[in-house]
C-alpha cells in the first residue's frame, strides 16, 4: 500500500534531523558486516545521481573479524562520522551482522549533539532503537546503500522525499491487515524481531512500555518466530505495549501462519496488531522514523505516522 501524507503537523518532543540537499555530504559507515563492491556501487550512484557527496573509507569493504580491536575500529569509523560537522547523514552500508559487538562502546550522545539522519534497517536495529531511546533523536529505519539500488522505485522515490523534505516527512499507511483489533498511539520504535530478541538480558533490551512496536524479519521458520515472540512476552518485555505493526516476514514459511502466530499475541496482551506496512526485507522497503508518534486505528485499518509524541 502506498503511504500518503498526512495533513498537519504539531510541535515536536522529540529531535528531527535537518533535510539534506543536493551537495550535502553524506557518510558511509559499516557497523555490521562489509558490503560487496557491485551492491554498494549501484545504491551509491542513486545517492549521486540526487547529488549527495559520498565518503566512506576502505574498512566498508573489508571482513571484519570477531575481535575486540576490530570493534573498537569499527566505533571509532562510525564516531568520526558521528562528529564531522560537514556531514549532513549517516547511512549504513549494508546489514547483516556485527553491530551487537560495538554497543557498549558507543557514546549515544554524539547524534544528540549533533542530530542527522541515521538510516539503516535488520542488523542496524540495535542502533537505531538505541540512538532514538538515548539520545531522543529520530532514526530511520530504511535501505542501506546495498539494499537501495535493489528497492522499488515507489520506495525509492519515498527515501530521497524523506531526506530532502524541509518538514518532517509523516505518512498513512492505509488498507493494512487487522490481525488483532483496537486502536493505540505511542511512539514508534522496532525492526528487526531476531535483533531485538538478542538485546534481552543486557543492558541495551529496547524500552516498549507505552511504545508502539514495528517488527519485521528474513529467512526465519514459524515456530522461531514463534519462539521469538514467547521469549519476548516471557522476558515482561511486551507487558506495557501499546501496538504491534508487522512489516515483511520474508522467507519465513506460510504467511497465514505467521499472521496467526501474531494475532494470537495481540489477544493475549490485548493490543492491535496490524500488518502490511512496505518495510523490510523486500522490495517495498519505506523510511520508517523511529521515535514518531504512530497512529494504530484498527478500525479504519490505518497506521499514520506524527512528527510529535
Amino acid at each position: 500500500m502506498t503511504p500518503e501524507p498526512t495533513s498537519s503537523y504539531s510541535k515536536k518532543a522529540i529531535i528531527w534531523p535537518a533535510p539534506v540537499k543536493s551537495g550535502d555530504r553524506l557518510a558511509v559507515v559499516a557497523p555490521a558486516s562489509p558490503v560487496a563492491p557491485d551492491l554498494f556501487a549501484a545504491g551509491a550512484a542513486w545517492l549521486e545521481k540526487w547529488g549527495f557527496r559520498l565518503s566512506h573509507g576502505p574498512e566498508i569493504f573489508m571482513p571484519r573479524p570477531f575481535q575486540g580491536d576490530a570493534d573498537l575500529q569499527a566505533c571509532q569509523f562510525l564516531k568520526q562520522s558521528l562528529l564531522d560537522t560537514e556531514v549532513k547523514g549517516i547511512i549504513c552500508a549494508r546489514g547483516g551482522y556485527g553491530t551487537l559487538r560495538i554497543l557498549e562502546h558507543l557514546d549515544y550522545s554524539l547524534l544528540a549533539a549533533r542530530p542527522r539522519y541515521f538510516i539503516g534497517f535488520s542488523d542496524i536495529t540495535n542502533l537505531l532503537c538505541r540512538f532514538t531511546q538515548q539520545a531522543g533523536v529520530v532514526t530511520f529505519h530504511g535501505p542501506t546503500v546495498a539494499h537501495l539500488g535493489e528497492i522499488s522505485s515507489r520506495a525509492r522515490d519515498h527515501f530521497f522525499r524523506v531526506l530532502t523534505r524541509p518538514e518532517p516527512s509523516c505518512v498513512c499507511f492505509r488498507d493494512l491487515q487487522v490481525l488483532a483489533p483496537g486502536y493505540a498511539c505511542g511512539p514508534l520504535i522496532g525492526g528487526n524481531l531476531t535483533t531485538i530478541c538478542h538485546l534481552l538480558g543486557t543492558p541495551f533490551a529496547l524500552s516498549l512500555t507505552g511504545q508502539v512496536l514495528f517488527l519485521e524479519d528474513h529467512n526465519e521458520a514459524p515456530y522461531r518466530l514463534d519462539r521469538l515472540l514467547q521469549h519476548l512476552r516471557l522476558s515482561g518485555s511486551l507487558s506495557g505495549l501499546k501496538a504491534m505493526v508487522l512489516g515483511s516476514f520474508t522467507c519465513c514459511g506460510k504467511q497465514q501462519q505467521v499472521w496467526e502466530l501474531f494475532a494470537e499475541m495481540g489477544k493475549s496482551l490485548g493490543i492491535p496488531v496490524l500488518a502490511g506496512l512496505p518495510a523490510g526485507h523486500q522490495p517495498d522497503n519505506f523510511i520508517l522514523p523511529l521515535g514518531a508518534e504512530m497512529v494504530v486505528d484498527g478500525p479504519n485499518r490505518t497506521a499514520s505516522l506524527r512528527d510529535h509524541v
